[in-house]
């Protein structure tokens, strides 16, 4: 086995996705609680595919690796579209959905309490961190498509 096919693995590759879900939903929850970087509804959403996989890797890791593999694929292509669609949000490619707008109307304050409530914490359109000039929605874009990647090749491997 050379050195390349060796990460190709199910027990090496399992585990550094396992470890690239961890640290994006960790990155995630440092962003919001500690820098006080508030997600918008579609960033939440984004946290979803990692979790989802940490669950199926915790089910599956040791027992059916073409099934981890398969779903993981999917998980994170998943993942990809919805991150790329928030990009394409905050670069105004396309009008966000309904969720992501936040509108505050109201003439009482009950009213406003009640329309700030129901909202999401940050608007999708706006970048409200950035890292090398380009927005976290840009780099969860690249990392769920190299995870897409890799447990497609890792699932390519098992087959062969």
């Amino acid at each position: 086995m050379n050195r390349v096919s060796f990460i190709f693995t199910p027990y090496l590759a399992a585990r550094m996705l396992g470890f690239a879900s961890a640290a994006a939903l960790f990155s995630a929850l440092i962003a919001q609680y500690v820098f006080g970087h508030p997600p918008c509804i579609l960033c939440l959403y984004e946290r979803v595919p990692y979790a989802l996989f940490l669950i199926l890797f915790i089910l599956l890791r040791n027992r059916n690796h073409s099934l981890l593999f398969t779903l993981s694929s999917l998980v994170f292509a998943l993942s990809t579209c919805l991150a790329f669609y928030h990009y394409g949000i905050e670069q105004l490619w396309w009008d966000p959905t309904t969720t992501c707008k936040v509108d505050l109307n109201g003439t009482t304050l009950e009213e406003l309490e009640q329309a700030v409530l129901s909202k999401p914490l940050a608007d999708c359109r706006q970048v409200t961190w950035s890292f090398l000039g380009s927005s976290m929605a840009f780099w969860n874009t690249l990392l769920s498509f190299i995870l897409t990647l890799y447990s497609m090749a890792t699932l390519r491997r098992l087959k062969i």
